[in-house]
């Protein structure tokens, strides 16, 4: 672990520190893998894993706002990953940020259109929102990316709902 980081070239200690950063989240050390990114960032504060990782621990820790703002940090720098979008999104939405969660998440289709779980959490999100009309095609993508039950009876109780259901559900 620290021994390995010490032994490290400068060049890539940020990356050491942040790979030691996430044994400890592994170990749920989050405080530790906290500090490891920190000091990752001071060899290279534009790494973006070290934002990333820091956030994922933040999260753990129910930080919401700190974590928020590693992940925006880390869409500065590397601003097409989709995953980090999709992170940013579900903390906006723990924080009732509902609109900025549509929008992210949005974000995080765009860049990965495959991404079920991200298409199934907008698909909530919109839901709950009050807005069936975007819910309803996203329910749809997320059946073709991915048939399961529960998006089965999501679209099917948001069709019956709107009175466009009157049979099976067709894709």
């Amino acid at each position: 672990g620290r021994k390995a980081v010490e032994l490290a070239p400068k060049s890539v200690k940020a990356q050491a520190l942040t790979n030691l950063g996430v044994v400890f989240e592994k170990q749920e050390k989050f405080d530790e893998g906290i500090a490891c990114d920190r000091e990752a960032l001071e060899f290279d504060p534009k790494y973006p894993d070290a934002h990333f990782n820091m956030g994922l621990m933040l999260t753990k820790q129910g930080k919401s706002d700190a974590a928020i703002a590693c992940y925006r940090r880390n869409i500065e720098l590397v601003p097409n990953n989709a995953r980090v979008h999709g992170c940013l999104a579900e903390e906006l939405w723990k924080i009732d940020r509902l609109q900025e969660a549509v929008g992210t998440y949005r974000k995080a289709i765009e860049l990965n259109p495959k991404w079920a779980v991200a298409v199934k959490r907008l698909a909530e999100l919109l839901q709950i929102l009050g807005r069936p009309e975007e819910a309803i095609p996203l329910w749809r993508k997320h059946l073709e990316l991915e048939p399961t039950a529960y998006a089965h009876a999501s679209l099917g109780a948001l069709l019956r709902r709107k009175g466009q259901l009157d049979g099976p559900i067709v894709l």
